[in-house]
């Protein structure tokens, strides 16, 4: 990165990042990060040498045409090639809270690394309704480098050319071997992976009618679906009974397979006990949490395909039944509530 400073004071410094443009799939933050990591300073430190002084909690959107601007000429591509890639502000609620944006295709990383060029974060990693890989059909996984102010940290071998010796971090080097094992999966006649194979099924199916899509233009009918997808998300982390757990966290999962797709109570963020469909994108802390609550909303609109259980081994009601509607309003003090959240289904 080279600086040169202007010769009327108070005017920011010119960048010049000497590195490649953002890539076509890539979210902004990754962006950023990407290239701070490349010259060893923070996030918000470059962001302030780029003129941008207001924070730096939301940069996926389109918050700022300055900064966006600023960031085209340090990045020497053309000021609207950014624009499109930021996610419209009446988009933002597709996407987790910005702090939670940490997932990860660690199989893609190492495509990236291997092509030669540094490894990026993909918006599509970011979206609330998609918990795995559309390359390789493995789950995503957390960074597990983060700043304080929210920056994914690139280890250094990352920013320098592939080797295949290369000592990296052991959390991403697990995570590689995890990936790798995951990746036939899908496609298998392996009845073990039931779950698994049905949420890649239903995850996709939302993805090409473009619900929770970005960047994509919204119809009245994402919107609606979008909605009702909130609105039922959070009733399964509501609990009447403090004592016990919500239904996210009484969902049977086989044991191997807790690590991607089940429900930890110890990280959910306290003081969402009874949460609201518009504080879903920031309440869960853990992918596998939200593949766990993606799970149940699939199969109460009737579209897993597959049966579930409790971790009792009880049978969960079918989807759409008076019985399954009865057992989700029993997780909260108002009834009536939850069945005029579950009554918005017909409009799916």
């Amino acid at each position: 990165m080279s600086m040169t400073t202007s010769k009327i004071q108070g005017v920011p410094f010119e960048l010049r990042f000497r590195t490649m443009a953002p890539h076509p799939d890539e979210s902004l933050s990754s962006a950023i990060d990407r290239v701070a990591g490349l010259w060893s300073v923070g996030r918000i430190e470059l962001l302030r040498q780029l003129g941008y002084t207001k924070g730096s909690k939301e940069l996926d959107t389109l918050v700022s045409l300055p900064l966006l601007e600023s960031m085209a000429r340090a990045f020497g591509t053309d000021a609207e090639y950014l624009v499109s890639l930021a996610v419209p502000r009446d988009r933002s609620g597709t996407l987790v809270s910005s702090g939670l944006r940490y997932a990860y295709c660690p199989l893609c990383m190492e495509e990236d690394w291997r092509s030669g060029y540094t490894p990026y974060f993909r918006l599509d990693w970011g979206r609330l309704w998609v918990t795995h890989c559309r390359r390789h059909l493995t789950p995503l996984f957390e960074w597990g480098k983060m700043s304080y102010s929210g920056q994914r940290l690139l280890p250094h071998e990352l920013h320098l050319s592939y080797e295949p010796s290369a000592s990296l971090p052991g959390w991403m080097s697990s995570h590689l071997a995890e990936a790798k094992l995951w990746a036939g999966r899908a496609g298998s006649d392996d009845g073990d992976h039931a779950l698994w194979k049905a949420l890649i099924k239903v995850e996709e199916a939302w993805c090409l009618d473009g619900t929770g899509d970005p960047r994509r233009d919204a119809t009245a009918i994402m919107l609606r679906r979008e909605r009702i997808l909130v609105k039922l998300a959070v009733l399964f982390l509501a609990s009447s009974d403090p004592a016990r757990t919500c239904l996210a966290g009484r969902l049977h999962i086989p044991p191997h397979q807790h690590s991607v797709l089940g429900y930890d109570a110890r990280r959910q963020r306290r003081g969402f006990r009874n949460p609201t469909w518009c504080e879903f994108g920031t309440i869960l802390t853990a992918i596998q949490a939200r593949r766990a609550v993606t799970l149940l909303v699939a199969h109460t609109l009737g579209l897993l395909g597959t049966a579930l259980r409790y971790a009792t081994g009880a049978v969960i009601p079918p989807g759409r039944s008076v019985e399954w509607a009865s057992e989700i309003a029993a997780q909260r003090a108002d009834r009536r509530l939850v069945l005029a959240a579950l009554r918005i289904m017909d409009d799916w």
